[in-house]
């Protein structure tokens, strides 16, 4: 056994561990703000001749929501009674849960997170495809960027470093409350399009 090389593997090893431990703190400290998770209020409370300000208090709906639910266009719509817009329960619990989804998905995320990330995968795409293109890229510089990619972006981001998660979360957005959030699917168009420009090139 070459005892020489397998110290150097195992303290190789020790320090990668420790590296992704202290920036998975980093990132914790600096992205921890808003949890991502989508919470959904219950079965929704109805009483006749209840305005869209008491349904909106009752259950516990933001304006957002109320305006997405109902259409709301001005300040003294909310003063306006349920039966009044021609919807039945059924369909009011449908939209409101709409609301509630795309409200509670704006809400969780991290805007500047998000537009720093898109920035840095955007420039890292365009670096490798130079690196591509001027014959760069070699077993040791391919090892190089995996792990730069799992560092800035599965541990400095903290995130899922492949862009296959937002095509994840947008098709599970959708399976659960039927809700299309236009971020996510600006993200999916742009993903594809890349794939389809440079085939493989997300992958390979």
């Amino acid at each position: 056994m070459n005892k020489p090389g397998t110290t150097k593997i195992v303290l190789a090893f020790v320090v990668i561990i420790a590296l992704v431990i202290a920036l998975l703190l980093v990132s914790n400290r600096m992205w921890s703000d808003k949890p991502e998770k989508i919470e959904v209020s219950g079965e929704l409370v109805f009483t006749d001749g209840m305005t869209v300000a008491e349904f909106g208090q009752k259950n516990d709906l933001s304006n957002p929501v109320l305006k997405e639910t109902f259409g709301l266009t001005v300040k003294e719509d909310v003063k306006k009674r349920l039966d009044s817009f021609g919807f039945s329960r059924e369909e009011i619990t449908k939209k409101v849960t709409r609301g509630a989804v795309l409200d509670a998905e704006h809400e969780s995320k991290n805007w500047v997170k998000i537009l720093i990330k898109f920035v840095l995968w955007f420039a890292f795409l365009i670096a490798v495809f130079v690196m591509i293109y001027r014959g760069k890229i070699v077993p040791k510089t391919r090892k190089i960027l995996y792990i730069l990619a799992l560092l800035i972006f599965g541990v400095i981001m903290g995130s899922d470093p492949s862009p296959m998660g937002t095509v994840k979360d947008a098709i599970s957005l959708f399976a659960s409350y039927c809700v299309i959030f236009p971020p996510r699917m600006i993200a999916l168009f742009v993903f594809l399009l890349l794939v389809f420009l440079a085939n493989k090139f997300i992958c390979s």
